[in-house]
């Protein structure tokens, strides 16, 4: 195929051509919902111009997928948006079919590997496995995904050196404001001018007990003794109101203004409220705290190569596009992780430095992390955390 200048154009510049000239079809087997995926982000087929070559999976692979019955798949999200995903990804692979379970509690980690040990498969794949991450290492439960066509696709502080798990999927952990009540402009750049400029106290933010969404990336970043010293100052000086609602919860009070500022926040959260009229945006002092969505195949399973073929497909520029398409989660593929069109708040993120939850400090700092907060959450009066109550 001929390129329309004298140079190959790179993907941001193909797509900002895309936006006046029809772009080419560069995936002629194209599913027919992408389309409307497409159409739905603003984006022309010329996003897709290496898909044919991510999604060339081994010959052996379908071959036997096509023997394997039907692939459970377990995902944090509503069921409703699992079936808008998987709707390209059956048009592509129409021989596997998908039973979908919502990746969250047990059902997301535990209960997997228990029945895994047992011999048994109740889950193909899974996710949000890392604090889980030695449990299913020492029962050697996770495939090897480094064959996967995609691998190199996934960023490398978001993947597993042996392969034990890829991210699909992206969260910068910020916070929320409400517009009626806070100008754009007066928003705190780093955590720290937040927490020890004087208007910001009095109650104006508000906090949920949840550390591991922002903390935890600020003590990697910038050290344990640091991250200490802003926690102290965040209970001692800038006193916000100790809330006990969660991550939602906390975007209502928000909204309604109970709270000028909600913590901590998701972009994808935040715009799901905004479309159904809430007056809150998105903001993130620096460093933005980043989570991944990581995936895992259960190794050996009845099903691995029909769950290699989807997560190889997850990871694709096709999947990561209907999944964002579907529920707003933001990419974590190389070529996609950047780009504007398909982030729900790029300009409370971009262009600024991020600040990982790696596995090794979900591994081996969240521990004393925790241990410092709840002692400081408790001494400044904050609400207990609500236990989940056991399933019969």
């Amino acid at each position: 195929m001929k390129h329309l200048r004298s140079k190959p154009l790179g993907l941001a510049a193909m797509l900002v051509a895309g936006a006046v000239i029809a772009g080419p079809t560069f995936a002629a087997d194209m599913p027919p919902s992408m389309n409307g995926v497409l159409k739905k982000l603003h984006l022309t087929t010329a996003v897709l111009k290496n898909s044919d070559k991510e999604l060339a999976v081994p010959a052996a692979w379908v071959a036997a997928a096509k023997k394997e019955g039907t692939l459970r798949v377990r995902l944090n999200l509503a069921e409703k948006n699992f079936n808008k995903l998987v709707k390209p990804f059956h048009e592509r692979y129409p021989y596997i079919k998908t039973e979908f379970t919502r990746a969250v509690g047990a059902d997301r980690a535990v209960k997997p590997l228990l029945a895994f040990k047992a011999g048994r498969y109740i889950a193909d794949i899974t996710m949000g496995i890392s604090g889980k991450f030695t449990d299913y290492l020492a029962a050697n439960a996770m495939e090897d995904l480094r064959s996967m066509p995609t691998w190199d696709k996934v960023p490398k502080e978001l993947r597993h050196p042996d392969g034990h798990f890829a991210a699909y999927g992206i969260v910068n952990w910020c916070m929320s404001y409400n517009t009626k009540k806070v100008k754009k402009s007066e928003l705190p750049k780093t955590w720290s001018e937040m927490i020890h400029d004087a208007k910001w106290r009095g109650g104006r933010v508000g906090s949920a007990n949840r550390p591991q969404l922002w903390l935890i990336m600020i003590w990697g970043a910038k050290g344990e003794q640091y991250a200490k010293n802003l926690m102290d100052d965040f209970f001692s000086t800038l006193k916000p109101q100790l809330r006990k609602e969660a991550i939602n919860g906390m975007m209502k009070l928000a909204s309604i203004g109970e709270v000028d500022i909600a913590m901590p926040s998701a972009g994808y959260r935040v715009k799901l409220q905004v479309e159904r009229g809430a007056p809150i945006a998105l903001h993130s002092p620096e460093p933005v705290p980043t989570a991944a969505a990581d995936v895992v195949v259960f190794k050996g399973g009845p099903r691995v190569n029909s769950a290699k073929i989807f997560v190889n497909w997850l990871t694709s520029i096709e999947g990561q596009l209907a999944l964002h398409a579907a529920d707003g989660t933001r990419p974590s593929h190389v070529d996609l992780a950047s780009m504007s069109s398909v982030m729900p708040y790029p300009d409370a993120v971009l262009g600024k430095k991020l600040a990982y939850r790696t596995l090794d400090l979900t591994l081996h700092q969240m521990k004393p992390m925790f241990k410092a907060w709840n002692k400081s959450w408790q001494a400044a009066g904050g609400p207990a955390r609500k236990k989940r109550k056991k399933k019969r």
